[in-house]
């Protein structure tokens, strides 16, 4: 037999758990997150300014959360691939990689393509008696833009969509474009020879 409502509610209230990330310096945007093994990877735009945490001038990085026990790792990318950019997705693409699709960069939205590729960020545990020693290593990122969909009006410039990774193929769905409407059109990028084709459109 099943009892109240309020004594099963009370027994499966989630418990949130605040993870101790690194303090940043006035305000942060984070970015959709990625989760590659046990790390979950996000994307952080940092303001460089503690008197103007509102400042255009921003530092990105990427952080690495290990699930395991919270420690964090970040490394640098490059400000011109991700400054001031809202509205992005990130996609897990094979083992090591990351693809990055859209957003909104100096007020317009973009098509842009990116495929991040994350080196090591595992740690190494030696054993000295008594002690237990750690090593990390160092993590970096190499970000290539893979395409420039900007400058052609067929190409899908868009914002706040969603997408998938299946096949070498990057699925594009949803946003909103330049001109502020929201879309309900299917994309398709394949990875491997850096082609686009439209899928489906349907608007009333």
């Amino acid at each position: 037999m099943i009892g109240n409502n309020s004594s099963v509610t009370e027994k499966l209230s989630p418990q949130w758990t605040n993870f101790p990330l690194k303090q940043l310096q006035g305000k942060a945007k984070y970015s959709p997150t990625v989760l590659m093994d046990h790390y979950l990877i996000a994307v952080v735009h940092e303001s460089k300014s503690k008197e103007d945490p509102e400042s255009l001038d921003k530092k990105v990085f990427l952080l690495a959360v290990d699930l395991r026990d919270n420690s964090i790792q970040e490394a640098q990318v490059p400000d011109s691939m991700f400054n001031n950019e809202v509205g992005y997705t990130l996609t897990k693409y094979k083992d090591n990689q990351i693809i990055k699709f859209g957003g909104v960069r100096c007020g317009r939205p973009h098509g842009d393509v990116i495929q991040m590729t994350i080196k090591s960020f595992k740690r190494i545990f030696c054993f000295f008696f008594p002690y237990l020693i750690t090593i990390t290593i160092a993590l970096s990122v190499k970000c290539v833009e893979i395409a420039d969909n900007s400058n052609d009006d067929d190409d899908p410039r868009l914002h706040g969509a969603t997408a998938q990774i299946h096949n070498d193929h990057l699925y594009v769905f949803g946003g909103t474009n330049e001109r502020g409407d929201k879309r309900s059109e299917l994309w398709s990028f394949d990875l491997s020879y850096f082609s686009l084709i439209k899928i489906s459109s349907h608007h009333k």
